[in-house]
């Protein structure tokens, strides 16, 4: 204090003796300091010197010593410890200035401690200390005696419960009461203040955890519930109920114990009901569900250091609630006043409430405030003009009509559909219908028959209760089939039957195969059966459910049968370990895609884009990706046929389209993990390093890319890391995504297996405070080759690559990025 009032410029002292004077100081900065007349006690932390040797010494310097600047308190040493040596003198100096205590009264002390009794009345402990304060407080009795426990479930059975005496009480006030909200204060502050605080508790159950202050409530009055008890079980916030009994069980007390409400849906609330169901007496119906107090804790304005606890029922009266509040709910009446508010959809949200309009009650309706959103109404006429779906199968009812059709469809269940199928055009026209898994019944076909057409049924294999089964196959047909035949064998399900056709005999074999039962013995067992029963060399149909590519995504581990499948797209190889590679590559059936990976570089020819494949003891990963390994036996194969949408879809997944080019600013507000395309120039750029990833070595790149909105660091990852593009080059970079983890509150972008980095694509950035257009193109010839930028018009110039050009009246820049030279446009650039 003495050495930094050194430089003040003026001190005056007032008062005519010393006992009134005051010492002010005037800094320089303008603040006026005045010593005090009274001594002030300062408290500090006493940082213990063995555990923590830093903060002790720093707490000396900052008592000790003055200082202006907390930041710079260190001054330039390399620890407090270090400072505190160079000026411990003057610290000691000035702490027995401040330390009122000398020496000999810390020894008596020391004396009067180690001969210390309990008649000496010297220290009074903390819990004689508390209990001194409480009785100065007096005692209170506390509400939480007028609260009932449910408790856990008893053993011992209570009689008296179920004769309605003993720990029953009868309302005090007929089938209403009101609920008073019970608020306590956590942390050891004195009653008054405690007082204080709850007075100051808003009303509003909006800030007090959705829990009232005062709940009125009433028998037979419908409510619903204001906190989420247990989502799982249907008890969350704003379920609909009706309270049906309220129970008072605690003696002497006028506070309700138990609030039993009834919910329309039976499945709400039913494990909570289970859970307390020793709540439950003779004269409470079991579809009753017990609602008891709960406990929030909350905080509210400016008290947000104190935590209040609410104990009250999780229940608001809602025998009135407004549109916005009712949306979601379902009534069986409702009285609907709709006000003077011109709200769009409003009258729709009301009226859809209710299930049937004759339970609606209309208090008040202005037709003039029925409002429509103008974007909805654009978007149903778009759904009804441009937006129709068109069929992915042909219309049969279409066809011409000396054609015949012949459909065979997996229906899973025909009981459930039959009343369909008799409405469906498609079916009624053609001449031959064969359905599987039709969990046909053993009673008689009558429940089955369609108009027209004659029922033969292959039952598969009936369980011994007769019921309908799982499969089962059921055929129909215009002409009655004198030689159908039955074929099971081995679990799977063979029909036969020859029909006539425009005079031409045609033989059908129907095959129905279980995906559990799904092998390549299964299919060898079908064709041994099928070559004893028909002759190949006459017109031979054979209509069949075989496992297909869906099936088999459903599983992992091995392929239990072959895959036929189209080589959607293929990429390039990729080195994932020394002198090791694989193949990314798309395959499709009729019925879906999946991801596959190939390790077996000796069968990376066999897998051409757009050619079929049939694939043996292949794997199907977690990540549900076809894996080729070297026990994959790989067939060259007919090509399956695949709609064309998703070919695309494939296609798309190997070789994405790059998303449009953003300003940088926009591309980092993308969401995480969405890709996006920037451009820009290159002003930073790091060295490529390796990383471990999965316990494997991956190498990393990081480069900061700017334009005229901003700049972001992008991080290249594995291969893209080693691509040419340095320091100064402009470059379009596309399909990378944002990180999920931000550093330093930044948000950056990291390369994905799609990454493509160019550096032609013209950009803009600033120059004086000023956009410019530039491009950066790379010209070779036979003794070497350089990067040109081109700047303002010439930038927009029609070259591409691959093109040979003359360049005339270009410069070499003055700067060297990488130690190498560049070459710059100017304004007398002709290309």
């Amino acid at each position: 204090y003495e050495i930094d009032t050194l430089d003040d410029p003026i001190i005056h002292t007032f008062g005519s003796c010393s006992s009134d004077s005051v010492e002010v100081h005037y800094a320089h900065d303008g603040a006026i300091l005045k010593k005090r007349s009274r001594e002030r006690v300062l408290y500090t932390v006493g940082y213990n010197i063995d555990s923590d040797r830093e903060n002790h010494f720093r707490e000396l310097i900052m008592l000790y010593l003055p200082w202006r600047n907390e930041s710079k308190l260190i001054d330039g040493y390399v620890s407090f410890e270090e400072k505190y040596n160079i000026f411990a003198a003057i610290i000691d100096k000035n702490k027995q200035s401040y330390h009122r205590m000398s020496s000999s009264d810390l020894a008596n002390l020391n004396s009067d401690l180690l001969h210390f009794t309990p008649d000496n009345g010297i220290i009074v402990a903390q819990s004689q200390q508390q209990n001194d304060l409480d009785e100065l407080e007096g005692s209170t009795e506390s509400q939480l005696y007028k609260c009932f426990d449910p408790g856990r479930p008893d053993n011992t059975y209570d009689l008296a419960l179920d004769l309605g005496i003993g720990r029953n009480q009868k309302c005090p006030d007929g089938k209403k009461t009101i609920v008073s909200a019970i608020d306590s204060i956590s942390g050891d502050i004195p009653s008054h203040l405690k007082t204080k605080l709850l007075s100051k508790i808003p009303e509003d159950s909006n800030k007090t955890k959705g829990l009232s202050k005062y709940l009125h409530i009433a028998e037979e009055c419908p409510a619903e519930l204001c906190a989420n008890i247990d989502v799982s079980d249907g008890l969350a916030n704003g379920t609909p109920c009706l309270i049906k009994k309220l129970e008072f069980r605690v003696p002497g007390s006028d506070r309700c114990s138990i609030i039993w409400v009834h919910f329309d849906e039976q499945n709400v609330g039913k494990t909570y009901r289970n859970q307390y169901k020793h709540l439950f007496t003779v004269d409470i119906p079991s579809h009753y569900t017990p609602i008891i107090e709960i406990n929030r804790q909350f905080s509210f304005n400016y008290y947000q250091s104190f935590h209040v606890t609410r104990r009250q029922f999780p229940l608001i009266m809602s025998s009135a609630k407004t549109v916005h509040k009712a949306q979601g709910s379902t009534m069986n009446e409702a009285v609907i006043h709709f006000g003077c508010r011109k709200v769009e959809h409003m009258h729709y949200v009301a009226l859809s409430r209710v299930k049937n309009l004759a339970s609606v009650k209309i208090l008040e309706l202005n037709a003039n405030k029925i409002a429509l959103s103008t974007a909805v109404i654009k978007e149903m006429a778009r759904m009804r003009q441009s937006a129709v779906t068109s069929l992915s199968i042909p219309l049969v009812y279409s066809f011409p009509q000396n054609s015949h059709t012949l459909i065979f469809h997996n229906c899973r269940s025909l009981h459930r559909y039959i009343n369909d199928i008799r409405k469906d055009f498609n079916f009624l026209s053609s001449s031959f219908i064969a359905f599987s898994e039709t969990k046909l019944n053993v009673q008689p076909s009558v429940q089955y028959e369609l108009p027209g057409f004659n029922l033969y049924r292959n039952d598969g294999y009936v369980n011994d209760h007769n019921h309908q089964i799982y499969h089962g196959t059921a055929i129909f047909t215009r002409n009655p089939v004198p030689n159908f035949k039955i074929l099971n064998t081995h679990g799977l399900e063979l029909s036969s039957a020859t029909i006539s056709l425009c005079e031409l005999e045609l033989q059908i074999g129907i095959v129905y195969c279980s995906p559990k039962n799904a092998s390549f013995d299964s299919f060898k067992k079908v064709f041994q059966v099928f070559n004893t029963e028909f002759n190949f060399n006459k017109p031979l149909v054979i209509m069949a459910t075989m496992t297909s590519l869906l099936d088999i995504m459903k599983k992992t581990g091995p392929l239990p049968q072959p895959l036929r499948v189209l080589v959607a797209a293929v990429a390039e190889p990729y080195t994932y370990a020394p002198e090791k590679q694989l193949l990314k590559l798309t395959l499709c059936d009729a019925t879906a895609m999946c991801k596959a990976v190939v390790f077996d570089a000796k069968k990376f020819p066999k897998f051409k884009e757009n050619s079929g494949v049939v694939l043996h003891n292949a794997v199907l990963n977690k990540d549900r990706e076809v894996v080729v390994t070297t026990q994959t036996r790989v067939f060259v194969s007919v090509a399956p046929e695949v709609p064309a949408d998703l070919l695309l879809s494939a296609i798309e997944v190997i070789r994405p389209t790059p998303p449009d080019i953003v300003p940088i600013d926009r591309a980092k507000r993308s969401p995480a993990k969405q890709r996006t395309s920037i451009q820009g120039q290159i002003v930073n750029d790091s060295v490529a390093t390796t990383v471990m990833v999965n316990d494997k070595e991956v190498n990393v790149r990081t480069i900061t890319v700017e334009d005229r909105t901003g700049k972001v660091k992008v991080s290249l990852w594995r291969n893209i890391a080693a691509e040419p593009v340095v320091l100064g080059d402009v470059v379009a970079i596309t399909n990378i995504v944002v990180n999920t983890k931000r550093y330093n509150d930044e948000e950056s972008l990291s390369s994905t297996q799609f990454t493509k980095i160019e550096d032609s694509v013209a950009t803009t950035v600033m120059v004086n405070d000023k956009e410019v257009n530039v491009r950066t193109i790379t010209v070779e010839d036979r003794t070497g080759k350089v990067k040109v930028s081109l700047w303002r018009n010439i930038a927009a110039e029609p070259v591409v690559l691959g093109d040979v050009v003359a360049i005339t009246n270009i410069v070499v820049n003055s700067k060297r990025y990488n130690n190498e030279e560049s070459l710059s446009s100017t304004q007398f650039t002709k290309i």
